[in-house]
C-alpha cells in the first residue's frame, strides 16, 4: 500500500510538473527536475525486505511518465527498475545524512538514470532520440 501510493502521489507530481513547469521564467525553464528517477531512488533505498513491490512500483511509473512524457513505451520503466535496483545496492554502502550527501546522492541518481536511458538506446536501434544538446541538457538535471 505504501509503494502504491508513493507511486500515484509521483505520478501526480509528473502530471503537474508536466503541466506548469514550461511556464518557468529564466534559467528554470531548462532545469526539469527527474521526480521518476528520485522516486525510484528512493524506492530502492528504503524498501528493504523484498524487491518486487518497489520494482513493480517504479516499473508502472515509468509507464506512466512514458504515457504522459511521449517516450517510447517501456523506455522510462526500463531506466527506473535499474535506477531503483542500483540505489538499493548502494543502500548498504553510503549514509544519505546531511544537504550535500543527499545532492550528492541525487546528482548520482540522475547521472545512473541518464547513462541508463543512453545504453538502452543504444542496445535497441530505432529508438526515437532528441538532439544531442537537448539530451546533455536533460542529462545534466
Amino acid at each position: 500500500m505504501r509503494t502504491a501510493t508513493i507511486v500515484l502521489v509521483a505520478y501526480v507530481m509528473c502530471v503537474l510538473l508536466a503541466a506548469i513547469w514550461r511556464f518557468m521564467p529564466g534559467v528554470l525553464h531548462d532545469a526539469v527536475p527527474g521526480v521518476g528517477p528520485l522516486t525510484a531512488a528512493y524506492l530502492g533505498y528504503t524498501l528493504r525486505p523484498y524487491r518486487a513491490p518497489s520494482t513493480a512500483g517504479v516499473v508502472v511509473l515509468g509507464y506512466l511518465i512514458d504515457v504522459i512524457s511521449g517516450t517510447p513505451p517501456g523506455l522510462t520503466s526500463l531506466v527506473l527498475a535499474i535506477t531503483a535496483e542500483i540505489a538499493r545496492a548502494t543502500q548498504q554502502r553510503i549514509f544519505v545524512r546531511g544537504a550535500s550527501m543527499t545532492i550528492a546522492f541525487s546528482g548520482f541518481i540522475a547521472l545512473v538514470s541518464a547513462i541508463s536511458a543512453w545504453m538502452l538506446r543504444a542496445v535497441f536501434h530505432g529508438l526515437p532520440t532528441a538532439p544531442a544538446s537537448l539530451e546533455l541538457q536533460h542529462a545534466a538535471l
